[in-house]
């Protein structure tokens, strides 16, 4: 908002012209008041004070008129007073400060003891809004005044410095709260009183966790000495920073470089304070070391007649096998979280290994569900004749029933020395061998066994690497499992809701046809007009008991309630609830409906709820369903004449209010219930919805 006014410069000439005349109403008031006379002399001291205020001073009527306005409205607001005298005061106030100003005058019982602080903008003369902040003292029940009174000063310039203020603080908060380096305050006890978004980042702590936490319980012990010293200068010495590189301890545990700048906060020379700006040069301190470890090595090289391109090559050839190892983890995770078929993910991980890093064999062993015996589940590489998958493995002798049994990771760099390698046939160029278990929790699963034809072949990150895969495969087994359990207790739970709804609908409607045609031969002999009517009873709870039939196997193909017609759909749910249930319920169709798959069955779901709520609830004789449809549009209406219900008064989640609410949304349809105690109910669903159409 932009205050502009005019200053008190601007309107000098208008002030001395209200002032003199002012001043003359003065002397013909007092001319004749005898000179020593007290009261007079002390309001005209009163009127001399009024009429050399810089603030503004205002009478208001009850009516919120004004009855007098100080010579200092001229500087202030341009005005004359003459000239809003009698006005009423709110029309010049802006149309959000009004209502506060007529609402002090209804509560003026309220205010009438104490005066209230206001800062309303007021409409200076040349058409700008000028903020006034002001005392105000209502006086309505004074007998003296009977008004309010009101003290007043222009306050723009104020309002507009702080609004600058406020917006350079949102950006210097925005810059601190955006940028890549980490921001924080240390009080002189060194507890954090502020951590930007990017210092939590940074030291792996949560938002909030940084502010009070004591910042030298982070150091490490060796750099402590320093860090206290650095301290010291910044809390002794105003106006001065200092550059510093620490370690200190990320919240996962490990050491991280920090290089920081740290300044102090000074309060009237006070140093109470220091405001420290750091970033983690880890990454850049390791490759510094590892640049000057490979100068010292280079160095080596050269005094043992070791070419620097030997060395360039040696070291070329380790990051590269590094760099495939992270990418065999990766392609291996990516896998994981996208295969749940083991069948598929097994030989997947075997054949990468295998392939990637050139071993000479991989296998991949588990546990039998029931014989607890190693079972060969994939393998790749060196078998001269490939075992055939699913073979036993013998778990008691060799490295891989080794690490089955102990639940611990095994190198063996050479075989012919190791008294627990068991020699394999199939795989006799084996030099060396590593094998780690497959471990869910403290269940050995499995073994991940991979062989080399090399001696030495394997060394720490061969080790690292197979432990992360095995973990990985670990994982995907932990999936597969609840995979597979998920799905037995859906069918489970499918299979027990198909029952009860052929025992609640088909079974009973099939019984209560067979007992009227046990009934039937006699009653034909004795009525035949009530024998025809068991027949065309017996007619409809057959005609249900087919609808229900055909929509239980419907249920048990989802994909057909997307293929099969909406009012095909729409006219067996009909069926099916008038044989259920013996409710009459009349099926209307207009226009031909082709909707998208999601479409229909929502729709198809709100009419399906809204058809048991009736003959649960509504105690109804008849229940109408109609569905209209148009080019890109359907409405869907089911309604009943039963006791009906008040909307208002029912808990979202009862009736299935919430779940129809929810379907409706999901497909940009509007969902609308009406109903009525006594008086029936409906449901109506239109879609699309309309741009500025809401579900009630």
């Amino acid at each position: 908002m932009a205050y502009v006014g005019r200053t008190r410069k601007q309107t000098r000439g208008e002030s001395v012209a209200v002032r003199q005349r002012l001043s003359n109403s003065q002397e013909s008031e007092t001319d004749g008041v005898r000179p020593g006379d007290a009261r007079v002399e002390s309001d005209g001291q009163f009127r001399t004070l009024i009429e050399n205020s810089l603030d503004g001073i205002a009478v208001l009527n009850g009516d919120l008129s004004i009855r007098f306005l100080s010579p200092s409205v001229v500087w202030i607001l341009g005005y004359r007073p003459e000239e809003l005298t009698q006005k009423y005061a709110p029309a010049y106030l802006h149309p959000d400060d009004a209502k506060s100003a007529e609402s002090y005058v209804d509560n003026s019982a309220q205010y009438r003891e104490k005066p209230v602080s206001i800062e309303v903008r007021f409409l200076h003369k040349d058409g700008e809004w000028r903020v006034l902040e002001g005392i105000a003292r209502n006086l309505l029940h004074d007998p003296q005044v009977n008004g309010i009174v009101v003290n007043y000063r222009d306050i723009t310039e104020r309002v507009r410095a702080e609004e600058v203020l406020r917006e350079r603080e949102r950006q210097f908060r925005a810059l601190i709260e955006n940028s890549l380096d980490g921001v924080a305050v240390l009080n002189r006890e060194m507890s954090a009183t502020y951590a930007s978004p990017s210092a939590e980042r940074i030291l792996g702590y949560r938002s909030g966790e940084l502010t009070g936490k004591n910042s030298l319980e982070l150091v490490h012990p060796d750099d402590m000495q320093d860090v206290l010293h650095g301290l010291s200068q910044l809390l002794g010495t105003p106006s001065i920073t200092r550059r510093q590189e620490v370690r200190v301890r990320h919240r996962d545990g490990r050491w991280r470089v920090i290089e920081g700048v740290g300044s102090n906060l000074l309060s009237d020379s006070v140093v109470n304070g220091i405001v420290i700006n750091f970033r983690d040069v880890t990454d850049r301190r390791q490759a510094e070391e590892a640049r000057i470890e490979q100068a010292a090595a280079l160095a080596a090289a050269k005094e043992t007649s070791t070419t620097l391109e030997q060395l360039v090559e040696e070291r070329t050839r380790g990051e590269r096998r590094r760099a495939d190892q992270l990418r065999a983890i990766n392609e291996v995770a990516r896998k994981i979280s996208s295969i749940l078929n083991l069948d598929e993910l097994i030989p997947y991980v075997a054949g990468t290994l295998q392939e990637t890093f050139g071993y000479y064999n991989v296998n991949i062993l588990l546990l039998g569900p029931e014989s607890r015996a190693l079972v060969l589940r994939a393998s790749a590489g060196g078998y001269k004749e490939p075992a055939p998958i699913g073979s036993p493995v013998e778990t008691t002798e060799g490295v891989v029933g080794w690490a089955a049994r102990t639940g611990q990771g095994l190198t063996v760099n050479d075989v012919s020395q190791e008294p627990k390698y068991s020699f394999v046939e199939e795989l006799a160029d084996t030099r060396s061998e590593l094998a780690v278990p497959i471990k869910i929790g403290a269940e050995i699963v499995g073994v991940l066994d991979i062989r080399s034809a090399d001696l030495d072949a394997f060394d720490e990150i061969d080790l690292f690497t197979a432990e992360t895969l095995a973990d990985q495969l670990a994982v995907a087994l932990q999936n597969a499992r609840l995979y597979e359990q998920a799905q037995e207790i859906a069918t489970v739970e499918e299979r027990q809701r198909l029952a009860r709804d052929l025992h609640d609908a088909v079974t009973q409607t099939l019984f209560s046809a067979s007992l009227i045609a046990e009934v039937l031969p006699r009653l034909w002999e004795t009525d035949r007009a009530e024998a025809r009517r068991r027949l065309e009873e017996i007619r409809q709870l057959t005609r249900g008991a087919l609808a229900e039939m055909r929509m239980l196997l419907l249920e048990l193909r989802p994909a057909a309630l997307a293929e099969l017609g909406l009012g095909e759909l729409l006219r067996q749910l009909s069926e099916a609830t008038t044989g259920r249930t013996g409710l009459p319920v009349r099926c209307t169709m207009e226009g031909q409906c082709t909707l998208p798959p999601d479409v229909q069955i929502a729709i198809y779901r709100v009419a399906q709820e809204a058809l048991n709520n009736i003959s649960k609830h509504a105690a109804a004789s008849e229940a109408l369903l109609s569905l209209t449809c148009r080019p890109g549009s359907a409405e869907l209406r089911v309604c009943d004449n039963g006791s009906g219900f008040a909307p208002d008064r029912v808990p979202p989640d009862k009736l299935g209010l919430g779940i129809m609410r929810e379907r409706a949304e999901a497909i940009g349809a509007v969902l609308a219930i009406r109903s009525e105690v006594g008086s029936g109910s409906s449901v109506e669903v239109t879609w699309p919805a309309a741009p500025d159409e809401e579900s009630p």
